[in-house]
């Protein structure tokens, strides 16, 4: 009999662990943000497919628009005090010395004159490329201050998607590229879908929860039109074979080297 029990606890079996997983963009466009401000309106609802150069958010412009009309006047009296200079220059030797001066305040004036108008311009900002719009929320934007560079929405190509699953640091051990990976959706709860694992993160994260694992980056096997970014569900990743004693005791050895601090 004990033999028999250990046979059976050596007989090798496929390790594998459950894990969340979540349909992602694979390499989306990314719409950051072309200068500091305020964002005033958000023109777009999340997960709308949009056009190139389709407007997608506006910021607070009341600064901008005074700065570009203050710009425009001093560069009107630059200009006409370079005229004057001019033609006062004619008869007065002294203004005829004021004329490149006068040249230069007039070239400065029409170079902030041209920033305000560029600064202007990118108010409003648009769509780089056609695809679906994914970000968080309206209310998460809607008069928020922002920073040159930051990441507000991403364009995606609804047909390039990649799934991200989040492995436990007890499941480490799995961790490896060219691990098998079976996703089961919740919006097809009947139906699975294989998988590979195509990269790891080299360092594990605190995710919601306050769980810390490796987030892994894994390509289906096969496309199928039905699957859509944002899906959620849980992922079965396989590891290698060992015998099933591990298997059964894994999760308690680890527990208990926890427990003690070994």
């Amino acid at each position: 009999m004990a033999a028999a029990v250990v046979g059976a606890l050596c007989l090798p079996v496929r390790v594998s662990t459950v894990a969340p997983v979540k349909v992602m963009a694979k390499e989306p466009t990314i719409v950051s943000a072309p200068m500091d401000g305020v964002i005033a309106e958000v023109l777009v609802l999340p997960n709308t497919v949009v056009t190139q150069h389709r407007p997608l958010f506006r910021y607070e412009d009341t600064n901008l628009r005074n700065q570009f009309r203050v710009a425009e006047k001093q560069l009107a009296v630059a200009q006409a005090e370079h005229a004057q200079a001019i033609q006062g220059g004619f008869a007065d030797p002294q203004r005829k010395a004021e004329v490149p001066l006068k040249a230069a305040e007039a070239a400065l004036k029409e170079t902030e004159l041209t920033y305000a108008q560029e600064m202007l311009a990118q108010v409003e900002v648009r769509a780089p490329q056609e695809g679906l719009l994914l970000y968080s929320d309206k209310a998460d934007w809607v008069g928020k201050p922002v920073s040159v560079g930051e990441r507000i929405m991403d364009i995606a190509d609804p047909r390039r998607i990649e799934l991200r699953v989040d492995l436990p640091v007890s499941d480490a051990l799995l961790l490896r590229e060219g691990a098998d990976v079976v996703a089961f959706f919740d919006a097809l709860p009947l139906e699975s879908f294989g998988a590979t694992v195509s990269r790891a993160s080299y360092h594990a994260e605190v995710l919601l929860g306050d769980m810390l694992a490796y987030r892994i980056t894994a390509e289906l096997a096969t496309a199928d039109p039905r699957i859509r970014i944002g899906w959620q569900g849980s992922a079965k990743v396989y590891g290698e074979q060992g015998p099933l004693a591990f298997l059964l005791f894994r999760r308690p050895l680890m527990a208990l080297r926890q427990l003690v601090g070994v």
